[in-house]
């Protein structure tokens, strides 16, 4: 019976150890890079999302770049519902040379977001400007950017350029470049030039508070939950394991007896 317990565990500690691995090396499907200046300060909400596909287990560990200094505000994991539903996971975030590193776990879905307050925007009048030289740190399928322009904008050029422009629930228009393929330590530079015949946040707090209770105004990730297939296995596996266990005192204590 030893033997047999010796050998379950051996499995199940070999079990976890791939399941780890496989959390470590998760590659996403996609990640999105987003801008929002001026919508409710007067600094920018920098959005990193990522998604990651079907068949990669759960948990997985979630590392995004977020410009130097940015102040993290939120993280965690995106359910497809309204953001009011999301789960909140705290961060850890390892400051770099020329960038803050955040890393934190995705537990229930597979798609995490982590946003920061950025003060990247240059004002000249009613010229703005975001200017960022982006690296490429950890690998990613695709990557593609985004600029929320806040309210009464004109004049919108964008880096890389936009090949497509959708209007969010706030009205607001949200330009989306082609994704792009970009190798670890590949670079690309971000930069948005536009005017602004107004000062001030393009939201109210009171406007915000609406949008967290019925849903995104468009450009952040959304996901699906429920458990993963592998703990669905760690689970069965348990419960063999309790079995074989049951089983092989039953069979000892039955042989014990006639003997």
């Amino acid at each position: 019976m030893k033997k047999l317990l010796v050998l379950l565990i051996t499995i199940l500690v070999g079990v976890l150890a791939a399941q780890a691995a496989a959390a470590a090396a998760a590659v996403p499907d996609r990640l999105n890079l987003e801008f929002w200046p001026e919508y409710d300060n007067g600094q920018v909400l920098f959005i990193g999302a990522v998604e990651y596909p079907a068949n990669i287990p759960l948990p997985i560990e979630v590392k995004v770049a977020v410009p130097k200094g940015a102040n993290v505000t939120w993280s965690g994991e995106i359910t497809g519902g309204p953001p009011s539903q999301d789960i909140n996971v705290t961060p850890k975030v390892n400051p770099q040379a020329d960038y803050d590193e955040v890393v934190f776990t995705l537990s229930k879905t597979r798609k995490g977001q982590v946003e920061a307050i950025w003060s990247g925007l240059k004002i000249n009048g009613q010229d703005r400007s975001i200017n960022w030289d982006w690296v490429q740190r950890y690998e990613a399928k695709q990557v593609q950017f985004g600029f929320k322009a806040p309210s009464k904008s004109s004049s919108v050029t964008m880096t890389p350029a936009s090949a497509q422009v959708l209007k969010g629930q706030d009205k607001l228009d949200y330009y989306a470049s082609a994704p792009l393929s970009l190798p670890v330590g590949g670079k690309q530079t971000f930069s948005v030039a536009y005017k602004r015949s107004a000062v001030g946040p393009s939201i109210t707090p009171q406007q915000q508070q609406q949008q967290f209770q019925e849903g995104a105004p468009g450009g952040t990730a959304a996901g699906s939950s429920g458990k993963s297939s592998s703990d669905i296995l760690i689970y069965m596996f348990l419960l063999l394991t309790v079995g074989a266990v049951v089983f092989a005192v039953y069979n000892n204590k039955k042989k014990n007896a006639r003997e």
